[in-house]
């Protein structure tokens, strides 16, 4: 019993092991089905996106093409700098374009418009080719075809405007080539057929071209040098040269005294000037080999900043035996004439200080060269003679004082001789009206030596901004501007002067009592000067019937250049009568009616603002001609 139930269970017990086996395989078939189901599914989702993709594109292919043409590239290229500079070298140019799909597939890069300028023919694929080995002048534009965008444009500006700039030893070209190989000088490969058709006189050779500092710069390997501290000087600056000895044997020269220098004009080295000198006679004859010397030297010439470009040349002997300071050169062997590197001269830039500036600063700036800005004047009287007047002329003496630069409420005195005349200012006891070298109210910049006290002066230019310059309009009424008149004396007035005011005009003392410059309720203004002459107050002046400004020039002229003041007053000093010459008789005038008279001369005024800067006092001869009455 015990034993078929043993047997039962161990029946029961395979029976059971086949079933889960058998469970166990479906569960893996089943498992395995749907991973090939979702491998199935997948590659049929990537297939349908690869296809729309690929319709999308093709779309897109039909649309992306170019939208701007070959001359519509070219005109965007022209619109550049340096198309136009580039264009200025080679007026008669080669431009050509293309228009092609980016390396890639233009769906994906696009496409781009290449635009490229030379003076020779070339085939734009082979642009970059000849650009990259810098064979010919070329500039190229990368413009994008689809938005008319400026992608590139090469070489730089710099290139096209400044023929010796450079970048990399292969933008510089000798040129001048000789048959050994060698050249007479180096330019970067923008510029080199220009020159190439220029006949050159090299004024000397070199064995190679480098780009040094951003600058094409021809090298030898050994040779004598002459170089310069800068390329730059300002106008009257010294200039340190430098003789660099890197042969392998000693070399003289014939005094550290220079043989001259050359300028450039129209690429053509000229011989001008000369010869230089040191500051001391010479440093040193002899340079041995791998030596150098060096001085600094002033020109004879006066520099001139005109742009031009300038070298210096020397003379060098070689293979001199037994010389010694005192002996002739001419026993040498050879000789060589070396030049410096290329340098210009500029407009010197001066610092303009102040009157207040220098007074402040007067220890630091002692005996030392300055240039001070402000306005002219005229100081007290000093000297003058010793004549007793009376008190009809309180001002009957000669006198003479400083001249004086006055700005932000300081002055400053000038001394000194201009042009081996003295600086001063003249006139009487009461005013002085007259300088030299200035004239009183114009602006000016004065330099010359700080002593402590005064500015002892060496030049002068005037300036804008005096007190004498024209601020508003030139009213003048016409005295003083016909041939009939001759000034012979005048004084400004400004509005800010202190009145009264005693000027003198030969013998006659005029005192400035009031001057009234004010528009006419009734239309126009009126401009006239109180003055006492002989104690009795008079008037000078005119009046403008409108105020309108004719002519720029003169307010008082129409359009017609007719006069439309009035109201003209003058005080006569002197009145005669004086007799015509032989040519004037023949000519019908009897005789002149002559007058000295002081009169307005004009007057800077601003109508519609109602202000005035300065007016002017003139002292003039008229000559009136007498003619024969008329009779019928």
């Amino acid at each position: 019993m015990d034993r078929e139930i043993c047997d039962a269970q161990t029946h029961l017990t395979k029976m059971n092991s086949k079933t889960k086996t058998r469970k166990n395989w479906k569960f893996f078939v089943h498992q395995k089905s749907r991973g090939f189901l979702s491998v199935l599914l997948g590659i049929l989702v990537i297939g349908i996106i690869l296809i729309g993709g690929w319709w999308i594109l093709t779309q897109e292919r039909a649309e992306r093409l170019p939208t701007i043409t070959k001359e519509q590239a070219i005109a965007i290229a022209n619109a550049t700098d340096e198309a136009q500079e580039f264009l200025k070298l080679y007026p008669n140019i080669k431009i050509s374009a293309e228009i092609h799909s980016l390396a890639c597939d233009p769906v994906i890069c696009g496409w781009e418009a290449n635009v490229v300028y030379s003076p020779v023919d070339i085939d734009v694929s082979y642009a970059r080719h000849y650009y990259n080995k810098r064979t010919y002048p070329i500039m190229i534009f990368d413009i994008d075809a689809e938005t008319g965008k400026l992608l590139d444009k090469y070489p730089k500006l710099e290139y096209i405007k400044n023929e010796t700039y450079c970048e990399y030893d292969e933008d510089c070209k000798c040129f001048g080539e000789l048959p050994d190989g060698r050249c007479c000088d180096c330019i970067n490969f923008i510029h080199l057929p220009i020159h190439e058709k220029v006949e050159l006189k090299c004024l000397r050779t070199y064995k190679d071209c480098k780009c040094l500092y951003n600058t094409c710069m021809a090298i030898e390997e050994k040779q004598v040098t002459l170089t310069t501290d800068k390329t730059e000087y300002e106008h009257g600056e010294s200039i340190t040269v430098t003789i660099e000895n890197n042969l392998d044997q000693e070399i003289y020269l014939s005094s550290w005294s220079f043989e001259g220098f050359l300028i450039k004009i129209n690429n053509t080295w000229n011989s001008t000037g000369g010869p230089l000198q040191g500051m001391r006679p010479y440093v040193s004859k002899k340079i041995h080999s791998k030596g150098r010397i060096s001085q600094e030297i002033y020109p004879y010439w006066i520099w001139q900043p005109n742009g031009e470009i300038y070298r210096i040349a020397e003379t060098v002997y070689f293979g001199c035996k037994g010389v010694n300071y005192s002996s002739s050169l001419e026993e040498c062997v050879g000789k060589n004439v070396i030049y410096s590197n290329e340098f210009t001269i500029k407009e010197k830039t001066v610092e303009i200080l102040t009157p207040s500036y220098v007074l402040a600063n007067s220890d630091e700036l002692i005996n030392k060269r300055i240039s001070i800005g402000g306005t002219a004047l005229a100081g007290s009287p000093g000297v003058c003679t010793e004549i007793a007047c009376s008190p009809e002329y309180p001002c009957c003496n000669d006198c003479s004082g400083p001249l004086t630069l006055k700005g932000d409420s300081e002055e400053i005195v000038i001394s000194g001789e201009y042009n081996d005349t003295d600086v001063a200012c003249f006139g009487n006891e009461c005013f002085l009206g007259k300088c030299y070298p200035l004239e009183i109210g114009k602006a000016y910049i004065v330099s010359g030596v700080w002593d402590g006290n005064t500015l002892d002066i060496v030049s002068y230019k005037e300036t804008e901004f005096g007190e004498d310059e024209i601020k508003y309009q030139i009213f003048s009424p016409g005295l003083g501007v016909s041939e009939k008149e001759e000034i012979i004396d005048y004084v400004n007035i400004h509005k800010n002067d202190k009145l009264p005011k005693t000027i003198k005009f030969e013998d006659n003392v005029i005192t400035v009592q009031k001057i009234e410059i004010e528009k006419n309720p009734m239309g126009g203004f009126m401009a006239y000067i109180t003055v006492l002459y002989n104690e009795k107050e008079e008037k000078i002046g005119f009046w403008h019937p409108d105020g309108e400004v004719q002519k720029r020039e003169n307010g008082c002229l129409d359009e017609n250049n007719r006069y439309v003041c009035g109201g003209v007053l003058a005080v006569n000093t002197k009145e005669w009568n004086e007799e015509s010459t032989k040519d004037e008789k023949e000519r019908g005038m009897l005789y002149f009616i002559c007058l000295k008279r002081v009169f307005l001369q004009e007057i800077d005024y601003n109508f519609n603002s109602n202000d005035w800067n300065y007016v002017k006092i003139t002292f003039g001869l008229y000559r009136e001609p007498q003619y024969p009455e008329t009779t019928f």
